[in-house]
């Protein structure tokens, strides 16, 4: 990181001397305004392409059409001093937006982390129809999201709310804020990485040893993942951070049903606390166990019969109970 904060700050002091010095007006000499730093983005994002042409200019028999001599040499130099060359025009733009090299190799870090999730699923490790799945969700059944939230909201009003009572499942009703309200409080939560620091409730651990015991983990939500990649990267830093051991399929989608059946899967639990999506799933996989952690908003679910309303220390057996796997052998897909 030492060499990162370096690069980033010796770009950004030239390139804010270059910038002073092409400026014809002296008076906004200095000045970084919005028309100024748009207008130097394009230049240096044009420049950076530039320079990526160059560097494909040192490749050699780079034209599949064409037929260069086959002793031309590559000159490994030139390609690597081209290459600087694009990186400090990009690193210049991204200066522009005050973007720092913390916040830069965590998007990085977290960008690869999703091309490699990607990469598993759809590459190395793919669902396999027929194959038995557990289902787990997050929000409710491995991650606090209630707390971790409704601790946010308190911090940025300045208020302090009653206990949350759990009577409700959508939280704006426990805070008595609009629905336009609360949808700002989410994405505010979001954009500030509350997502990646969410509180774990202590069965999460223990629900993810047992389902991984009886088949694959897919850990769906009906979180944003699809439609936003924060959403994405900060769920995916948020379960490998707390479950690094374990290999788990991600999806987003609030048609959990569908996309099981989708997948043709042979589901033998799932873990869900929103009241509908675990009714119908407990309809639609009759000889699958829904188990549902008792919740305060999921109540009306104690006397269904497709679904099993639990503590999730009694969830955790039931699960263990299921287990058909040598206890000595190792773990799959971990």
């Amino acid at each position: 990181m030492s060499h990162l904060k370096e690069m980033f700050a010796k770009q950004g002091d030239f390139s804010l001397l270059v910038r002073n010095l092409k400026e014809r007006d002296e008076q906004v000499r200095g000045q970084e305004t919005p028309e100024r730093l748009m207008e130097w983005s394009r230049t240096y994002i044009l420049a950076a392409h530039a320079e990526l042409s160059e560097m494909l200019e040192t490749v050699p028999q780079w034209k599949p059409h064409r037929r260069n001599p086959v002793s031309e040499p590559f000159n490994r130099y030139a390609f690597l001093e081209e290459g600087v060359d694009v990186f400090n025009y990009l690193l210049s733009a991204l200066l522009l937006a005050d973007i720092d090299p913390e916040e830069f190799y965590q998007v990085w870090r977290g960008k690869l982390d999703v091309l490699e999730q990607r990469f598993l699923q759809e590459v190395t490790a793919p669902l396999v129809p027929g194959e038995p799945a557990v289902m787990l969700d997050i929000d409710g059944v491995l991650a606090d999201y209630r707390s971790g939230l409704l601790r946010f909201y308190e911090e940025a009003s300045g208020t302090q709310l009653p206990a949350d009572p759990g009577e409700h499942y959508e939280l704006e009703r426990e805070i008595g804020i609009k629905p336009e309200e609360y949808r700002q409080l989410k994405e505010d939560f979001n954009e500030q990485g509350g997502l990646r620091v969410l509180p774990r409730f202590g069965s999460a651990r223990d629900l993810m040893i047992m389902a991984s015991k009886l088949g694959r983990v897919l850990v769906v939500s009906s979180r944003e993942g699809d439609s936003d990649r924060r959403v994405y990267r900060d769920t995916l830093f948020w379960l490998k951070t707390t479950f690094p051991e374990y290999q788990f399929f991600l999806h987003f989608t609030r048609n959990k049903s569908d996309w099981i059946r989708r997948t043709g899967v042979n589901l033998l639990a799932a873990v869900e606390d929103e009241p509908k999506t675990a009714l119908r799933l407990g309809h639609e996989f009759p000889e699958a166990k829904v188990l549902v952690p008792a919740l305060g908003y999921n109540e009306s679910l104690w006397n269904e019969k497709s679904v099993s309303r639990l503590s999730t220390k009694d969830i955790v057996s039931e699960l263990e109970s299921m287990s058909f796997r040598d206890p000595e052998a190792p773990e799959p897909w971990s």
